[in-house]
């Protein structure tokens, strides 16, 4: 309520933010009328229904309307916290996504619906997909990209007649970055995933926008895309790099951080390598490790100087203020956005 969400251009947002809100292992969303509960503590499973109730509650007492809360698990997490111990099974992946609750308790399928975030709008589908069903923690950066090519395309001074702004939108989920892009005139924007299930929301995300003649999206693998676009010469204007937090498969947490810093290493190489001199480069991480450690900066340091390039640091960003952060603990957050004019 202290940010003022939901209002006119936004109704998702972050109303519980585990450690931050002082409730560890709990975090919920909320897209319009639905509520997407995040469950990694066994203390959320033991306490489900009180959770569910509170929140049904919650919304009464301000005159809202919680018509359905989707009830999702950290299936790793929660087997590390002694899921199996207690309720005497082991959680499989199908597991995830343990169903959703309506108004008055009744199971029911998960819908797609469509949500609004600084007046842009996106079909998603609660409790499914990655994350809660959108990455909510990156609203703040989709609208900083949206005022930067605004910024470029005014200063460039552009006509109709005049190539326009280039951006392109690697990892890119539902389209967010590439629609912000798209929607200021005088900019085009690619989007590129490597599901076909994201590029399938991404492009209905364009067309439920009125951008889809300004906005392509590309069903690829992002290493791929960016080799062969290289190698036929194609420059952009923006690159936004936005990879997932990988999963290495190392016990060893200094070899899962050295993997981890080689993966963001090859990535922000390959996205320079398209990215014409005085371009933007906008990478992102939400790997604690190396969001904790500081190291992304170091890294596409390291990657310009294998490209032959240089970098400057405009902006460093992370989630959005409903993401809270207690202090102490991950006083950095978990999201780190570097903006970066590269020479």
């Amino acid at each position: 309520r202290v940010l003022g969400l939901p209002d006119a251009m936004t109704d998702s947002y972050r109303l519980v933010n585990r450690e931050g809100d002082f409730l560890s292992g709990l975090a919920v969303d909320v897209f319009g009328h639905e509520l997407v509960v995040r469950s990694s503590s066994l203390w959320t499973e033991l306490h489900r229904d009180d959770i569910q109730e509170l929140l049904r509650l919650a919304f009464a007492d301000h005159g809202e309307f919680a018509s359905k809360i989707h009830w999702q698990r950290d299936v790793d997490a929660l087997t590390a916290d002694g899921f199996r111990e207690h309720f005497g099974y082991k959680l499989q992946l199908a597991d995830a996504d343990s169903g959703s609750i309506d108004a008055v308790g009744g199971l029911d399928a998960t819908a797609p619906v469509t949500i609004r975030e600084l007046g842009v709008k996106y079909l998603i589908h609660p409790g499914s997909g990655k994350k809660t069903g959108h990455f909510v923690d990156q609203r703040e950066n989709r609208g900083r990209l949206r005022s930067l090519v605004e910024t470029m395309v005014a200063s460039r001074g552009l006509t109709k007649n005049d190539q326009p702004l280039k951006v392109l939108d690697l990892f890119c989920y539902s389209g967010g970055f590439a629609m912000n892009a798209a929607l200021c005139p005088g900019v085009v924007a690619t989007a590129v995933d490597m599901t076909a299930e994201a590029v399938s929301i991404a492009q209905a995300n364009a067309v439920e926008n009125g951008i889809a003649e300004r906005m392509t999206v590309v069903n690829d693998n992002a290493f791929t895309f960016l080799q062969e676009e290289a190698a036929a010469g194609k420059q952009y204007d923006v690159v936004v790099c936005d990879p997932p937090r990988g999963a290495y498969g190392s016990a060893d947490r200094q070899e899962e951080f050295k993997k981890c810093e080689a993966y963001h290493r090859r990535i922000n190489r390959r996205s320079m390598s398209v990215l014409r001199r005085g371009g933007v480069l906008v990478t992102c991480s939400c790997s604690q490790v190396l969001v904790q450690a500081r190291s992304l900066l170091k890294l596409v340091q390291q990657a310009a100087a294998l490209e032959g390039r240089t970098v400057r640091l405009l902006r460093r960003s992370g989630s959005g203020p409903d993401h809270t952060i207690h202090p102490s603990w991950l006083p950095d957050g978990h999201l780190e956005a570097l903006w970066l004019v590269v020479d």
